[in-house]
């Protein structure tokens, strides 16, 4: 990189190292890209967030990528035990019922939540879901804004599903903390 660059965090080449220190310390890591290069086009093409304006991306992702597909029904299991009726009513208001109106498909009459992640081994990368259908950067920080279907449903699918014993937000903070009610620390 250039000698004013090398102040910077390059997140790609950091994500990379830490992703090979996991992996020669023993944990089911892999496989692992050759090169930070390699990780941002995995991430490009199976890794990222789609806004709601560009269904041709969302049909890219689904053909190309490995997303996680949670299906309408299992999201509503989760929704119905873990968010009190006021909670749903607040998230219903502003993005509609279950599975909500972005990062979501449908497939043989089945209504799934698209979660995009890469998964090496014992490890998921993922982008931390948006708080918008139009990707809004004054969402991310909104202390009254309810998260849409997808965030709860990447969150719930990590805990439930995926079984994640820790969750780390990779080169800035998560928007979590900004979410309603977690104005202090994390629950």
């Amino acid at each position: 990189p250039a000698p004013e660059m090398s102040r910077y965090l390059d997140p790609h080449e950091s994500l990379l190292k830490l992703l090979r220190a996991l992996s020669d310390a023993g944990y089911k890591v892999g496989p692992l890209p050759s090169s930070s290069e390699e990780l941002l086009g995995w991430m490009k093409k199976g890794g990222r967030n789609i806004p709601a304006l560009a269904p041709g991306e969302m049909a890219e992702l689904l053909a190309e990528g490995r997303p996680v597909l949670v299906s309408q029904k299992r999201y509503v299991e989760w929704y119905e035990r873990e968010l009190p009726e006021a909670a749903r009513a607040a998230v219903e208001k502003v993005h509609g019922p279950p599975p909500g109106r972005f990062m979501a498909t449908q497939r043989d009459g089945v209504r799934y939540i698209v979660l995009p992640c890469i998964r090496l081994g014992n490890v998921v990368l993922a982008p931390q879901p948006d708080r918008g259908s139009l990707q809004d950067r004054d969402l991310v920080h909104s202390r009254t804004e309810p998260p849409p279907h997808n965030y709860l449903a990447f969150y719930w699918w990590l805990q439930e599903e995926f079984g994640a014993h820790a969750v780390v937000h990779f080169g800035t903070h998560g928007s979590d903390f900004y979410l309603p009610g977690k104005e202090i620390f994390l629950a």
